[in-house]
């Protein structure tokens, strides 16, 4: 059951890849495969027995670092069912690839961080609007939806964003929320917000 569940997850990841490809964002299917396998792994420790995974909120986004093929890899994706509820909570995940150059290994990620980002009650997260690197920081900014005064749980309705930052030359960075007034990154509402 486990390996029908991971090859609908694959095949699922496979066509938003696909589906939603541009030139930032060129993973192999190799590397899509091990991202997959990755996350779901989150999934299962972030579980509790009644939650599980919306695959279809999952999205992937990656950065060259060096202009050589090194890569940071990130992951959005969203746990809901708790405690058999209705609630949810979206998950940011940062790994980073250690391909060296060598054709025939496979791909490894490394998890350097996750953190919570969204959930019912606090605001959603609709998609990335851009992840970069801004000095020696790479910075992951999400098109968003807070919640208004008179909105109900199920449905924020004010677009905003977030950024993230986290600095790539320490083993130990974590992401960190940082306000939007200090990035000058270009944001606004995008198509996948509305």
């Amino acid at each position: 059951m486990l390996k029908w569940f991971l090859v609908w997850a694959d095949l699922i990841l496979f066509m938003h890849c696909v589906l939603f490809a541009d030139s930032a964002f060129a993973l192999n299917k190799n590397e899509l495969r091990e991202i997959n396998n990755r996350v779901n792994a989150l999934v299962i420790l972030l579980s509790d027995n009644s939650a599980d995974e919306y695959q279809e909120a999952r999205e992937i986004a990656e950065l060259d670092l060096d202009n050589d093929g090194h890569k940071l890899i990130t992951a959005l994706f969203s746990i809901e069912g708790f405690n058999g509820g209705n609630g949810h909570v979206q998950y940011l995940a940062v790994f980073v690839d250690r391909y060296e150059g060598i054709s025939t290994r496979p791909t490894r990620l490394t998890l350097l961080d996750f953190t919570p980002v969204g959930s019912k009650g606090w605001r959603s997260l609709c998609c990335f609007s851009s992840i970069r690197l801004v000095q020696n920081e790479v910075e992951i900014n999400f098109d968003t939806k807070e919640y208004g005064t008179d909105d109900p749980s199920c449905c924020p309705s004010v677009a905003s964003h977030a950024v993230y930052r986290m600095k790539i030359d320490e083993i130990t960075g974590r992401l960190r929320e940082i306000t939007a007034q200090l990035s000058d990154a270009p944001h606004g509402a995008s198509e996948c917000c509305r």
